[in-house]
C-alpha cells in the first residue's frame, strides 16, 4: 500500500495539483484524503454504469439488433440508428420519458465514464454535458438538492433512476452513503463538493 507521503510522487505534480484545488493551504494527509476517495469513487461509478451498459445492449438486442459492441460510446451511437419506436420504448424502459432524454442521459454519462476510465479527477468536476432535467428527485433527496444539471450529483441521480428499471446488483444509495462517510473529509464536503445543496 502507498504511503500517505507518497501518492503526491506517485500521482505526479499536474494531478496532485488537482487534487490540492479544493482545499486552501491544507496539508498533505488532506489532499491524499480527496485522491483516495477519488479513486474509489470512480471503481464505484465504473461498476454503476457498466451495469447501465449492459441493460443498454441488452434493450438494443432486444430490439432486433444483434450487434456485439466494443464500447459504451459504440452502442450509444448505435441506438440512434433504431427506428423511433424502437428508441422510445428503450428509453421507457431505462427510466427516461422520451428518446431525447435519454440520449442526453447516456452522452452525460459516457462523458464520464471516459473521465473514470482515464483516471481523471470526478468527485468534484463539473461534466460538460448537461443530465436532462428529471421531474422526479426524489432518487438520493437523502443527500440534498441538485439544481445544476452539470455537476456529478445530477448525473448520480440519473444513474440511480436507470439503475432502478434494473435488476438489483449494486446498493447504489446505501453503497453512496457508505463511500461518503468515515473519513478524513466531511460527508457534507463530499456531498457538497459533488453538487449536492441543502438538506
Amino acid at each position: 500500500m502507498i504511503s500517505e507521503s507518497s501518492i503526491r510522487q506517485y500521482i505526479g505534480q499536474l494531478r496532485w495539483a488537482e487534487y490540492s484545488n479544493p482545499f486552501i493551504d491544507a496539508d498533505t494527509e488532506l489532499i491524499a484524503s480527496g485522491y483516495r476517495f477519488d479513486t474509489e469513487l470512480r471503481g464505484f461509478l465504473m461498476s454503476a454504469i457498466s451495469v447501465i451498459e449492459i441493460a443498454l445492449v441488452t434493450q438494443i438486442n432486444l430490439a432486433g439488433d444483434k450487434t456485439t459492441f466494443n464500447s459504451f460510446g459504440q452502442a450509444r451511437r448505435r441506438l440512434e440508428t433504431l427506428p423511433a419506436k424502437d428508441r422510445q420504448l428503450i428509453a421507457i424502459n431505462l427510466g427516461s420519458t422520451n428518446y431525447k432524454q435519454l440520449r442526453g442521459a447516456l452522452q452525460n454519462l459516457n462523458y464520464l465514464r471516459n473521465r473514470i476510465a482515464h483516471h481523471e479527477r470526478v468527485w468534484n468536476h463539473r461534466n460538460r454535458f448537461a443530465f436532462p432535467g428529471i421531474a422526479n428527485q426524489t432518487v438520493l433527496s437523502a443527500l440534498g438538492s441538485v439544481n445544476n444539471r452539470h455537476v456529478l450529483a445530477f448525473s448520480l441521480i440519473g444513474i440511480a433512476i436507470i439503475l432502478s428499471k434494473c435488476p438489483t446488483l449494486i446498493d447504489f444509495e446505501r453503497r453512496l452513503l457508505d463511500l461518503t462517510s468515515g473519513r478524513m473529509l466531511s460527508q457534507a464536503f463530499l456531498l457538497e463538493s459533488m453538487g449536492f445543496e441543502e438538506r
